[in-house]
């Protein structure tokens, strides 16, 4: 099990890094405009975390030998093929729903910032 959790950690993991890094760029790019930068960058966040809960969701139903977690473990660490379904797919899920839930956070963060820069000039007068 714990060889499952470290291929799906993986797996996933990068797959988000690489959706991160987007959406850092898209946000570098828009760095002229502060409160433009924070909000398109809660919104991306916001819908990453939503396709990661699509794709927990959709984990019970797929094929675990057609995963990139089960391709990845070596053949003679994969479970045996009356348990391998349902722990690969209790994996996935919880995997999917870790790094939704820690998407959420940081969406959560880049609304506050967002909401702050609104109100802050307004504060102020402008």
């Amino acid at each position: 099990m714990l060889e499952l959790r470290a291929a799906a950690y993986e797996t996933i993991g990068r797959g988000v890094m690489f959706a991160v890094l987007a959406i850092g760029m898209t946000m570098l790019g828009l760095s002229y405009d502060l409160a433009l930068m924070t909000r398109t960058g809660a919104i991306l966040t916001t819908v990453m975390a939503g396709i990661l809960v699509v794709f927990a969701e959709r984990s019970r139903r797929a094929d675990h030998r057609k995963t990139q977690m089960w391709q990845a473990l070596p053949r003679d660490k994969r479970p045996p093929e009356p348990h391998a379904r349902f722990a690969s797919a209790l994996v996935l899920r919880e995997t999917y729903m870790l790094f939704a839930v820690h998407a959420a956070i940081a969406s959560g963060a880049l609304w506050t910032v967002t909401l702050i820069l609104r109100l802050v000039p307004r504060a102020f007068g402008h």
